[in-house]
């Protein structure tokens, strides 16, 4: 199984927009369709599912998660949201998830995040930034790493 930890602001929903494009509104939130689809085309090469690392998993649950996502024309699958580490560090939080696990089959995985608080998990990040979200030039590395070492032919 291939995951991908994802964040969602500075991912797929940046601060340098107007109001007019914003999105699609999500509780309180919204999520940009354009790099929702850049996610997209990251599941379609590599059949990855989505674990929510966002701080957006307090706020909403797994089914609300899934509903923003798909309003936006997610084509994935959610199949869950990290934990909650005390020291609120992103990379804790994504190790207890991988550590904990029901299904210990996770083949590849990478965090797709504008944050670098991965500690020994920085070499699965792929760094957006904030104002620009997910854009092409990401979609390429985190189809490499997610496939690495998977024979694709």
């Amino acid at each position: 199984m291939k995951i991908i930890f994802l964040d969602f602001d500075g991912v797929i929903k940046t601060d340098y927009s107007s109001d007019e494009d914003k999105g699609i509104k999500g509780g309180r939130d919204w999520v940009q369709p354009e790099l929702v689809s850049h996610l997209n085309k990251i599941i379609e090469a590599t059949g990855a599912n989505v674990v929510v690392s966002s701080v957006w998993r307090k706020l909403y649950s797994v089914c609300e998660l899934r509903e923003i996502l798909n309003k936006a024309g997610f084509k994935g699958k959610v199949i869950g949201k990290t934990g909650n580490d005390p020291s609120g560090i992103r990379g804790r939080e994504i190790q207890e998830w991988l550590d904990t696990c029901p299904r210990k089959s996770v083949e590849q995985f990478v965090i797709i995040d504008d944050s670098s608080d991965m500690e020994h998990l920085m070499d699965k990040l792929v760094k957006t930034y904030t104002y620009e979200g997910l854009t092409e030039k990401h979609i390429g590395l985190a189809v490499e790493m997610l496939n690495e070492g998977i024979d694709v032919d």
